[in-house]
């Protein structure tokens, strides 16, 4: 069973090991440098208790922004394709294995959510503007709450699809374009 939200693990790592590491910041490739506290995690970690979907930080080295996920078997990175710090690898679904803003509290505050429409049973409504943008809203029942999901693209069937733009209808009960003045704002404000 998959918690309501992520926990974060504070991973503790050899002193003499992030010593190296905040010597070669300023010389090295970021890359190469994640690789290597990655590396070292996942060769010090028993990963007992840890859940697929668990964030993963070293202490020493956490206000240099070294985040991880747990994938169920060891830590790896997260996938930084629409986002220079980083977010959620689209391997962890919504709605087929992690609620929504699942990771929202977390240091990677994920709000990028990704969802095979081919395996939800999703309504269409109508097409409306947002802010002049075509948006298309789909309607989906989830562990017995009724969500609403905002696309610019239509959701298609067996596509892997990155949405920011996913909520709760009872905390938004309006279609975010048809008011656009007051419960927009306040969904801009929520991502």
């Amino acid at each position: 069973m998959v918690r309501s939200k992520a926990k974060t693990w504070n991973v503790g790592l050899p002193e003499k090991f992030v010593s190296k590491i905040k010597a070669s910041m300023d010389k090295s490739d970021w890359s190469n440098l994640e690789d290597s506290v990655l590396r070292c995690i996942n060769n010090i970690t028993d990963f007992k208790g840890y859940r697929k979907g668990d964030i993963i930080e070293p202490v020493q080295l956490s206000k240099y922004d070294f985040v991880f996920i747990f994938d169920g078997k060891k830590a790896r990175k997260l996938w930084y394709v629409y986002n220079e710090n980083g977010h959620v690898p689209p391997e962890f679904l919504t709605f087929t294995e992690f609620p929504p803003y699942y990771w929202v509290e977390t240091s990677i505050r994920n709000e990028l959510h990704f969802i095979n429409p081919s395996l939800l049973n999703l309504k269409k409504e109508e097409m409306g503007l947002f802010e002049g943008i075509p948006i298309h809203s789909y309607t989906l029942t989830w562990r017995n709450k009724k969500y609403k999901i905002a696309s610019d693209k239509p959701l298609k069937n067996k596509t892997l699809v990155a949405l920011d733009t996913v909520y709760d209808v009872k905390e938004f009960p309006y279609d975010f374009y048809t008011n656009k003045n007051t419960l927009g704002k306040k969904l801009l404000n929520y991502r």
